[in-house]
């Protein structure tokens, strides 16, 4: 098929060097590339696989998480970037091993308070300006893609966001100057919970009781999402497929999705209070926007402060 991948994609240019250390990195973050550098490059996929899936929650998994944290917060695509190309024989670890701590995650004490802090790179509060919808027929099941153009009003984690001086839209549009952030999801997603793949309580659509869209303009959200490869473009023939230019990765930022609880890591704010739905943080269905804050962070400190 020759139709584009819809959606809104930063491009992410192959790094020189992994890691890609500079002097403005805390002692934390260096000391983080470096421990992650020696455990990726050494390691294989199966050895690193069976290690984590026999860890229990124990001093190394809770270090283990701690500069899981503090490198993702640091900056969220560079740590995305080291990981998509730290390379042992040819083949792609670190994807690979942050995928299996993952999943680790899910089998480990305060399981989906940490899933929801580690494994999305940013925890913004934003204010939707503007958005958009794209829709890609080709495929067997038809889907659709909201993207959305918003201003970061709080940095909860995720501290240097992503440029959109390099980046390329199925559905290209001015990007407003005021907008400094954007990301998407699928409109075909389901809202609800899963536990080992299976659906527990209600579904629902990515629209609201109302019938309209989950992400709205001018509206105020509490968002978890992350980087996710759309495609490999030094994959030549992914990239023709794709219809991207060669020589760059295509990322795009967007929330976990399906079984995330009924607002799959996109909360929305109003009248000041956070709205999560089915209570799957565990602060509250309705909670005040500074005490929602504030207990996040709280959670946070638990894990980045863990030793010291």
């Amino acid at each position: 098929s020759n139709e584009k991948e819809v959606g809104f994609y930063y491009i992410q240019p192959m790094p020189f060097q992994t890691p890609m250390l500079n002097p403005s990195m805390s002692y934390d973050v260096m000391l983080g590339y470096i421990y992650a550098d020696s455990i990726l490059k050494s390691a294989n996929m199966l050895t690193a696989w069976d290690a984590i899936e026999g860890a229990t929650y124990n001093d190394t998994m809770r270090y283990v998480q701690k500069y899981r944290y503090i490198l993702s917060d640091y900056d969220p695509m560079l740590f995305h970037t080291y990981l998509s190309f730290t390379a042992n024989f040819g083949k792609n670890t670190g994807l690979g091993v942050e995928q299996s701590l993952g999943m680790k995650t899910l089998k480990l004490p305060n399981a989906i308070m940490n899933d929801m802090l580690l494994t999305n790179y940013y925890i913004l509060h934003v204010k939707v300006n503007s958005t958009t919808v794209d829709s890609d027929t080709g495929y067997v099941s038809p889907y659709s893609v909201t993207v959305a153009y918003t201003t970061v009003l709080d940095k909860i984690k995720g501290q240097i966001l992503p440029s959109l001086a390099r980046v390329i839209a199925s559905k290209p549009k001015t990007i407003e100057s005021e907008t400094n952030f954007v990301f998407e999801y699928c409109n075909e997603w389901l809202r609800g919970k899963k536990v080992n793949e299976e659906w527990v309580g209600e579904v629902k659509t990515m629209y609201d009781d109302a019938g309209n869209p989950w992400i709205m303009p001018n509206r105020e959200y509490i968002v978890f999402v992350r980087p996710f490869c759309q495609c490999d473009a030094y994959d030549k023939e992914a990239s023709v497929r794709a219809g991207y230019p060669i020589g760059n990765r295509y990322v795009y930022m967007g929330p976990i999705g399906n079984g995330r609880g009924l607002s799959c890591g996109m909360y929305p704010i109003k009248n000041g209070n956070v709205i999560d739905e089915g209570n799957y943080l565990g602060f509250g269905e309705i909670v005040p926007l500074n005490v929602f804050k504030t207990k996040l962070r709280e959670q946070i400190n638990l894990i980045k402060n863990f030793g010291n």
